[in-house]
């Protein structure tokens, strides 16, 4: 096929060589030689290759797609304006590449920083997240706590208003019990001092001055005895104070009574 290219254009061989670079075939590794290698060593290299791939050699395994690259890469190569237009468009596209690289670079960079500020916001997020609940779940605690004393305190209060209730039932009770024995006392003392005036007067009417005398100190007496709660008539008193009284007494009786009783 290498015999056919002196026929071949120049434009031919200017088109091929865009064709290779843009489709990034390397025909200096097809002919296994560097880009600095000149015409005859690149004529050398060709016939080293083509030999290597002639159909007389490879028979079975030839292979027309690479034997017709290695004469379009000597032609190319060993054509100075072909060559030209064949590293230009390689060293075009490789600074496109190198351009698109950086942007790669530069896009990924940005791509990783726009990634790390997320992952910093989300930590943050979750971070502020967790110490929300961390104030939710004490501020529900302190809640709690408030509920509970709340509830103890109100306990207390019913607890305390239903034993005031109490020792006022029981007061109600002692207090009555004491004016009933009070009234009692009064009762019999009146009696008594009725049953006196009674007898001074029949003395009195029988002439006995004897008897009328007599009967007058027994009145005298009788009206005289105090009274063991004399204090409970004391408007200056509270009633607490009589009931404490009151009671006081009632225990001193009680214990003197035991004594004899001993």
């Amino acid at each position: 096929m290498s015999e056919d290219t002196s026929a071949r254009s120049l434009a031919d061989l200017l088109q091929f060589a865009k064709d290779y670079a843009s489709k990034e075939v390397d025909l200096y590794d097809v002919l296994k030689i560097d880009t600095t290698t000149n015409e005859k060593d690149v004529h050398r290299a060709w016939r080293r290759q083509n030999l290597k791939y002639h159909p007389d050699k490879t028979r079975e395994k030839f292979d027309p797609v690479i034997y017709e690259l290695v004469g379009r890469a000597k032609d190319i190569l060993t054509e100075p304006a072909a060559r030209k237009a064949y590293d230009d468009a390689r060293d075009a596209l490789s600074k496109r590449r190198a351009e698109r690289d950086a942007l790669n670079q530069s896009r990924r960079k940005l791509i990783d920083e726009l990634e790390a500020a997320e992952n910093a916001a989300k930590l943050k997020r979750d971070s502020d997240e967790a110490k929300r609940v961390e104030l939710e779940r004490e501020r529900m605690r302190m809640q709690a706590e408030a509920e509970e004393h709340e509830f103890a305190e109100r306990q207390a209060e019913r607890a305390e208003r239903d034993q005031r209730r109490k020792d006022i039932d029981s007061l109600e009770e002692q207090e009555a019990a004491l004016l009933r024995k009070l009234q009692e006392k009064k009762e019999r003392r009146a009696a008594k001092k009725s049953a006196a005036t009674s007898e001074a007067a029949s003395a009195e009417a029988s002439g006995s001055d004897a008897k009328l005398a007599d009967a007058k100190v027994k009145a005298k007496k009788k009206s005289k005895k105090p009274s063991s709660y004399f204090f409970t008539r004391d408007p200056t008193l509270s009633y607490e104070e009589k009931v404490t009284g009151v009671l006081s007494k009632m225990r001193e009786a009680q214990k003197l009574r035991d004594a004899a009783a001993v």
